[in-house]
């Protein structure tokens, strides 16, 4: 836990090279998760046991529905 405050700085570091060095499109929300998993980390403990993708990926299949 006491090494949380360092990877938040270096994911911070390493979102805005991915900024500056790739194209706009490759900026998406799985490179947007990164900061706020660190969060989640922070606060709940291991990000496997308030994973929210299955709820995603169960949103995207009724998206198609209502298209």
């Amino acid at each position: 836990m006491r090494e949380i405050p360092r990877w938040r700085r270096e994911i911070a570091k390493i979102v805005c090279t991915f900024e500056k060095e790739m194209p706009s499109s490759f900026m998406n929300i799985q490179v947007h998760i990164l900061i706020h998993l660190v969060d989640d980390i922070e606060i709940v403990g291991v990000g496997n046991t308030r994973s929210m993708f299955f709820m995603e990926r169960f949103l995207k299949v009724l998206k198609a529905f209502v298209r």
